[in-house]
């Protein structure tokens, strides 16, 4: 295996870890969520999710943080000069919803964290 599928692989583990943990925590709360449960969940060992992402604490942190990096990006995509102003308005509300409703994990997650 070269050195940019090996790469490509620890990548991929990590976002299914980071997947099955922001489903596990969005699910069934902080406390009662356990690092050998999401480990289950993304088909990899407890080492490696603790390799990855530290303790339990600094992972539920990633889970919280990453994914708003990319939703506040893919939110803020939209035309600040367009031709029709309200137009514009209405294709970003619209691009708001589906990235929300295609992230309900997530939602959840943040839920959880306001609860």
């Amino acid at each position: 295996m070269s050195s940019e599928d090996q790469k490509r692989t620890i990548e991929q583990k990590k976002e299914k870890v980071l997947e099955s943990a922001i489903k596990r925590f969005s699910k069934k709360g902080y406390d009662a969520t356990t690092i050998s449960e999401i480990a289950k969940d993304a088909n990899v060992s407890f080492g490696l999710v603790s390799t990855y992402y530290g303790n339990k604490e600094e992972l539920f942190t990633v889970c919280v943080t990453k994914p708003a990096e990319s939703y506040l990006e893919e939110m803020l995509k939209f035309n600040t000069q367009p031709a029709i102003f309200k137009t514009e308005i209405s294709q970003m509300i619209k691009n708001h919803i589906k990235i929300i409703y295609n992230r309900k994990d997530y939602l959840r997650l943040l839920v959880q964290v306001n609860s």
